[in-house]
């Protein structure tokens, strides 16, 4: 009936709307973990920098050794060793990855999740060897990356991109992304992607068997 399908509708958008809302929750809880870090007064050597890989020409890093546990992949270009901030900022990224495990396990419609800092790095989750997710200063281009600078975005909102292909894919996605910040200077976007498919089946599988 009529009436039957408009109910069915309704619920499909729910759905999705709850996807979308439960997106922003938790990547907002995993900005907040960001922000509160740098909150901490961090005097002492930061031990998990030890798992970052120097190339020869010490130019870039990479995390490239396999994970024991779930993490992403840390690559960056520059030499971080003489500075501290930086180091600060590497440790802040690293230290989110069992918040970005968490949200990944609970939502499987998000494909990855990353921070990309204004200091050329990114932390990509789930891990993938450099060969596939290597920093690229052109991310730093990319529109759900502008769209978190300040001049943009001065009330440091949560944010959607606008539907647009990956570039490793032919896959249709949306970022969600919130900013950063150290007290007040802008550090780098953190974001989550969802493919469009993910929400489309969620349409699929709720439709009505007799149409």
């Amino acid at each position: 009936s009529m009436h039957q399908l408009t109910n069915e509708a309704n619920q499909q958008s729910q759905q999705i709307t709850q996807t979308l809302h439960q997106s922003v929750m938790a990547l907002e809880g995993v900005a907040q973990i960001a922000n509160q870090f740098y909150l901490q007064q961090w005097q002492s050597p930061l031990p998990l920098l030890h798992e970052l890989e120097l190339d020869k020409s010490q130019l870039s890093y990479t995390q490239d050794l396999p994970p024991l546990t779930p993490r992403g992949n840390l690559t960056g270009e520059g030499d971080y060793r003489q500075d501290a901030s930086l180091r600060r900022e590497l440790t802040m990224a690293m230290m989110l990855n069992p918040y970005l495990a968490k949200v990944a396990a609970d939502m499987p419609e998000v494909r990855e999740l990353y921070y990309t800092s204004v200091r050329h790095f990114s932390n990509r989750y789930p891990w993938r060897p450099s060969a596939l997710a290597r920093f690229h200063p052109s991310q730093l281009q990319h529109l759900a990356f502008l769209q978190g600078l300040p001049k943009y975005n001065p009330q440091r909102l949560t944010y959607w991109s606008p539907v647009y292909e990956a570039a490793n894919s032919q896959e249709k996605i949306v970022t969600l992304s919130a900013p950063i910040y150290e007290q007040n200077r802008f550090r780098g976007v953190l974001s989550l992607d969802i493919a469009i498919r993910a929400l489309h089946s969620m349409l699929i599988r709720q439709q009505p068997a007799h149409s």
